[in-house]
Order: structure tokens, then sequence, then C-alpha cells
């Protein structure tokens, strides 16, 4: 190795360390180090050569004196520390020292990076989810989730775990994120209970969760109760908008605010379009464009906010958001939902019925009840594809 080689080398980690001087002690000095791998004693900030003579460590290593003790290293083998003479052995490549404690990745500080061979497909004992995630497994990414599962994934690094976003989700040991403490309220993963720093106060849709000294809702809101009466670990919903005739199957139903959700529940079967929205214990609730709202079991690969068709049999006190009590559609079918004008048309293939919606689209009718062909009647009903 060449001594500029050696000084570009020994820059760069000092410049690492100058940065973190006032973080940690154990930083390790370069110089110190380099004195040490070539084979030598330091005494008194001096290295100190098999002959008696010394250098100063500093002027040793920028090759001010010395240079004819200078010699080749052997290289540093898998799972073992690069140092500043030290390279990693040919077909190696460095790596963090990063390790993962309690679903963080951590920095292991007055340490240099390991050698090993990241990518090869086999997670070795000095290779974690968070140092080398193409062999141990991904970690979790800005955003994501922590499960609660034997061996959980940890955040990545410059990330930090904050809890669930309400203190009765389950299934979710919280989420990993850099952006608690930047002032802005993420309403996809912030609230004023896990991330109080960026969200003082609840705004419109929010939630007041059942906490010691809760937050309050932003100036203008006023707080409604739960969906349901028997719904454990909120005091309600912020919200501007009860009262102004519109039942919004986010938050409202005919027993927080019946002024805008009229009616009341429904019993036997159900069978309708709505949209999937989310519910307590991060269950997945069904808004019915008829008003109703319902938890699901079955969600068939659909996602919150399509717009579905579900039918199935009602439970009015279903347990499946334990251990809140909520009406529900189990065991439920589920695709997509079509709502739209036409045309009937009786000349399809086979003598099938046809639909030719004004958007665009031909569908098979399985009845056209009393209409015939030419007429323009309103459709609703489940779309699926592909049918012989």
């Amino acid at each position: 190795m060449s001594r500029n080689k050696l000084n570009k080398l020994a820059f760069s980690i000092l410049v690492g360390n100058l940065v973190l001087v006032g973080s940690a002690a154990a930083i390790p000095d370069p110089a110190y180090v380099f004195c040490l791998e070539m084979g030598y004693v330091v005494e008194d900030g001096c290295c100190v050569f098999p002959d008696g003579s010394s250098c100063e460590l500093w002027a040793f290593l920028r090759g001010e004196c010395g240079e004819e003790y200078v010699h080749p290293v052997p290289c540093a083998e898998a799972g073992e520390q690069r140092g500043v003479a030290v390279e990693c052995c040919e077909g190696l490549v460095e790596i963090s020292n990063a390790y993962p404690e309690d679903h963080v990745c951590h920095h292991l500080l007055g340490a240099f990076p390991l050698c090993s061979a990241c990518g090869d497909e086999n997670c070795d004992d000095w290779e974690n989810s968070c140092n080398c995630p193409e062999d141990c497994g991904p970690c979790v990414e800005e955003g994501g989730t922590i499960p609660v599962v034997a061996d959980p994934p940890v955040c990545c690094a410059g990330l930090e775990l904050i809890p669930p976003m309400y203190p009765d989700w389950y299934g979710i040991h919280g989420y990993c994120t850099a952006n608690c403490g930047d002032g802005v309220c993420d309403p996809q993963l912030e609230t004023a209970y896990n991330c109080p720093e960026d969200c003082p106060c609840v705004g419109e849709g929010g939630t007041i969760p059942v906490i010691a000294d809760p937050p309050v809702c932003c100036a203008g809101l006023e707080l409604i109760p739960p969906m349901y009466p028997d719904w454990y670990g909120i005091h309600g919903y912020c919200t501007a908008n009860c009262g102004d005739g519109v039942c919004d199957p986010e938050m409202e139903t005919d027993y927080n605010c019946p002024e805008d959700c009229p009616g009341g529940g429904t019993e036997g079967c159900f069978a309708g379009c709505g949209v999937l929205g989310r519910g307590p214990q991060i269950c997945t609730m069904f808004h019915a464009d008829s008003g109703e709202s319902f938890a699901v079991e079955n969600t068939g690969g659909f996602w919150i906010g399509d717009h579905v068709y579900v039918a199935g049999l009602i439970v009015e006190d279903s347990l499946m958001c334990w251990p809140a009590s909520v009406p529900a559609i189990e065991n439920n079918s589920i695709s997509a939902c079509f709502t739209g004008c036409g045309v009937v048309d009786w000349h399809g293939p086979q003598g099938c019925t046809l639909f030719r919606a004004g958007s665009g689209e031909v569908l098979t009718l399985d009845s056209g009840g009393d209409f015939t062909h030419g007429d323009r009647p309103y459709v609703t009903g489940p779309a699926t594809e592909d049918e012989e």
C-alpha cells in the first residue's frame, strides 16, 4: 500500500471522527491504530520502533518520519475490522458495524467497519438486517411498521420507532420514521398519542384516545362520540362537520351524529356497494353507500379506499374487532363494484344479455329484470372479469 493512499484513508477517518467528537469518547485514534498495525508499541504519544528510535504518532502516519518502518500488513478476513493500513481481503466488502436492538439499528461507536462477503445470500454471524439486509432480511424503511412476531425486523439506520397511533392498536410495535419532531403532523402515522411534538392537538377526523392527559381537538372542532356505543379506546372524533347534512362513513353514524345519519341498523343479509376503510383494532370496515358501516373479514385483496361490492350475513354484535363489539358482515364475499347507467342489449354472444354502460364498459347481466332491449336502467352490483 502506498503512503499516499494511507494518508488519504487516515484523513477520511479523521474527518469522520471529528464529526463525532463530543458525542462519543471511545473514538479510535487513526495514528495510534496505524502504529499498532505496523507491529510497534506506543509510548508517550510516539511510535517506538524495534531499534529504540521513535516518531510522533501523527508524524509517522503522515510520512514525516519513520518511512523505513512502514511495511505491508495482512488484509482483514471476513468478520474482522478494517483498519487504517489494514484493508479488506480480495472479494470482501466493507459493511457498517450497525446492530439491531429494541427494533432499531444502532451504530457501534469507536469501531472500524467490518469486512464481509455481504451479498452471497448467507447471513454470517457478524451480519444482520442493519448492516447486510441483502443476506439477513431487509430492515423496515420510513413509514413501515414493526409487527408483533417472533424475531421481528428492525427499523433501518437513522429511523426511530414510535408507538402505534393509538394505545389500543394491537399487532404492531409501532412505526419506523425519522420525521417525528419535524413539526409536521403526518396523518398516516402520527397522532397526538405517539408524536405529540408534531401533533399537539387533534385535527379534523382524528380521534381522542383514552389515556392519561389526552390531547384536545384543535380550535373550531367539536368532539363527537365513537361511531358505536361499545367502541373502546377512544373518547370520540374531532370534527366540524357533524350537522352539515352529509353522513361521513369514516366517522359518523346514526349513533354519534343522527342529524347527518338518520335511521337505524340492519338485520339479516346485506348485499351492496361501499368503500373499505379503517376501523378499531386495525379492523377493516365496510362503509356502505346506503350509510351503514360494518367490519368485514374478507378483503379479497382490495385496499383501503376501494369501492367494492360486499354480500353476507350481518352480525350485530360481532367481536371481530375485539375488544370492541361492532356490526359486522362475517364470511362475506367481496368483488369490484359497478354502478352506472347504460343500455340493455339482448343481442350478446351465446344469447347473453349485455349492459353497455355510458362509461364505455360492456358487461354481462345475470338478470335483465323487467327491462327490454334498448332500455336505459341504472345498474349496481358486483363486477367480475373474464366470465364465460
